[in-house]
This record gives C-alpha cells, sequence and structure tokens, in this order.
C-alpha cells in the first residue's frame, strides 16, 4: 500500500543565519529523510506533500533525489491572494483559510471527491522551540499522526535561542541520521 506524508520545516534548521556553516537545506532535509526512514520507513511512501516555503521545498526534493528516494514531493499551497480577493478579507486572514482549507483537504475525507488524496501521516521537522506545533496538534486531532523530528543539532545553538551554548560540530547527515 502506498502512502502520502505531508512534511513541514519550521524554526531555526530552516534559518541560515541560525544553520550550522557546513549545513545548507538539502543537508537538514536529508536528515530529517533518514531519521523518518530509520524510525518509520520510507519504502511505501509515494508521495510527500508539503506547504513550505520555495526554498525548502526545493531543497526536500534535492535531498529526496540525492537519496535516491522514488518519492514525489508535491507543493500544496493554498492561493492565498484569490481567497483574500474572493472573501474580501485581510491576506493574513486568508492565509489563515487557506491553510485550514488545505489541512482539511489532506487529513479529512471528502466523499463527493473520489480524487482527493488525505495523508498517512504528517510530520515536522524542526527546532526544540514550538514553531508547528499546532499543525501536529491539528492533525493528530482530525485521526492522522504526527511526529516531531527535532533537528537541533544542525544549528549554532547561540545564534538559534541566544543562550550562550557553545556551536556544535556540522555532523555528516548520514552520521546524523543515525542519531
Amino acid at each position: 500500500m502506498s502512502k502520502k506524508f505531508l512534511i513541514e520545516a519550521f524554526g531555526s534548521p530552516v534559518s541560515e543565519e541560525a544553520r550550522l556553516e557546513d549545513v545548507d537545506l538539502e543537508d537538514v532535509a536529508a536528515v530529517g529523510l533518514q531519521r523518518l526512514d530509520a524510525t518509520i520507513g520510507l519504502d511505501d511512501v509515494e508521495k510527500i506533500y508539503t506547504g513550505m516555503n520555495a526554498d525548502v521545498t526545493y531543497a526536500l526534493m534535492d535531498a529526496v533525489e540525492t537519496l535516491d528516494l522514488d518519492i514525489e514531493v508535491q507543493p500544496f499551497y493554498p492561493k492565498v491572494n484569490d481567497i483574500a480577493e474572493e472573501d474580501d478579507i485581510s491576506y493574513q486572514d486568508a492565509w489563515k483559510k487557506g491553510f485550514t482549507w488545505r489541512n482539511n483537504r489532506l487529513f479529512v475525507n471528502d466523499e463527493e471527491n473520489d480524487e482527493q488524496d488525505l495523508v498517512d501521516l504528517t510530520v515536522r521537522f524542526g527546532d526544540a522551540g514550538n514553531n508547528g506545533q499546532a499543525l501536529l496538534q491539528h492533525a493528530r486531532r482530525k485521526g492522522v499522526p504526527a511526529l516531531d523530528f527535532n533537528l537541533d543539532d544542525l544549528v549554532d545553538k547561540e545564534a538559534a535561542y541566544g543562550d550562550g551554548e557553545t556551536e556544535a560540530v556540522a555532523p555528516d547527515p548520514e552520521e546524523a541520521a543515525a542519531a
């Protein structure tokens, strides 16, 4: 049975200023995918949906290719400007409405639409902060399992959190996947 996942990335691992010097977005995506593979396996995954910004989405696509995974990455964005214009609401309100629509499309069955894709799992790649927790909670409320992968080992803790911790050594993506 082929599976479909929603993967989103949040926080310091996707911030160029906070990542370790030798770690780029493709490394972050590759480490996340390797950890996901080690946890649940990716052999049956047909498609990954994402609503991440274009840079992170392209990095995820590149990581899938570099890791030689036979998985389609499908950006899935609401048309926020169309929603704002159509409903005569602010861009921010349209953004919230759009992502509620997107999540309902991925998490809730529409019996009138046989071609609708539902996801089997929601995954958050991020840091120790709470960015993205709402997505995971929403998925779980809708009965979709959700996993949270902390990628703090890929960031300069001082730059990311300002807590005075020393900078970590940049991990090799293959070694970090084993962590």
